[in-house]
């Protein structure tokens, strides 16, 4: 019964290091995707209303989002804007630990993707 009982305690372990993983890499996405979305085009808002991005300042600001996290090792990103849309794209590989033993030397594939728009004030999200 003890094996037993560890032996699905690091399962449970290695289910819960792949979740921490996405839980982690998925606040980084939403928060660089947030920064990008500041990258209004003030001179179509200013010209007649339009909201749209700034593709180069929209990379560069969720860049710098991501560059300011602390985000673990193996992580790997992509920032791509145009003018209606800032997307980030972050991946990592979790060891599996016990769950290893049904798949050895495969580590958990974790990908999260994140998109920011402008909206007007007070819009609903």
């Amino acid at each position: 019964m003890v094996l037993v009982v560890l032996f699905l305690g690091g399962i449970s372990i290695g289910l819960y290091s792949g979740y921490s993983a996405r839980r982690t890499l998925a606040a980084a996405a939403d928060s660089a995707a947030q920064a990008g979305a500041n990258a209004l085009d003030e001179a179509a808002y200013r010209r007649d209303g339009t909201r749209q991005l700034e593709p180069a300042l929209a990379e560069q600001l969720a860049t710098a989002a991501l560059a300011a996290q602390n985000l673990p090792a193996p992580a790997t990103g992509a920032v791509f804007a145009d003018n209606t849309r800032v997307t980030v794209v972050l991946e990592t590989e979790v060891g599996l630990g016990l769950l290893g033993i049904f798949a050895p030397g495969e580590p958990l594939h974790v990908r999260v993707t994140a998109i920011g728009t402008p909206r007007a004030p007070g819009a609903a999200p």
